[in-house]
């Protein structure tokens, strides 16, 4: 297997380039899992409860490594406080999904903006029915 050459930097992790899927090391448990493809994804390898584990953490362009860092750092003050950061992850989510707004509660408000603003296929809100104006008037009400 060839060793691949990169640098630990933002830059480095833009450019490096593999030939198959490699786990490439930017610190203490912080990894980029970078595809032949080009897909990169940031990884925090840690152990709980006697258990290896690996949570993800987002991938790139959209993470960069400072914000990967920060997030690795944030995990491992909850794996002091013996918590587990990705049931911690998936219990918050959870909890969000509940809270969240529902699909009746989006159509009773998007009815509502219906009965104020007209027709939603007349000129001026960009065409496409019905069901593309709910959803672009939902979702900027949110």
């Amino acid at each position: 297997m060839a060793e691949v050459s990169y640098r630990k930097t933002q830059r480095g992790a833009e450019l490096v380039t593999v030939a198959k899927t490699e786990d490439l090391r930017f610190g203490e448990s912080l990894y980029l899992r970078v595809s032949p493809g080009g897909a990169k994804n940031w990884t925090l390898r840690y152990s709980h409860g006697g258990k290896r584990k690996k949570m993800r953490l987002g991938s790139m362009p959209g993470v960069t490594l400072a914000a990967a860092r920060a997030a690795a750092l944030v995990a491992k003050a909850m794996l002091a406080e013996d918590v587990d950061p990705a049931a911690q992850r998936r219990e918050d989510k959870a909890e969000e999904a509940h809270e969240a707004t529902t699909f009746g509660q989006v159509a009773r408000m998007s009815f509502g903006k219906i009965r104020r603003f007209g027709n939603p296929t007349s000129t001026g809100t960009g065409g496409g029915g019905i069901s593309k104006w709910i959803a672009r008037r939902s979702l900027t009400s949110l």
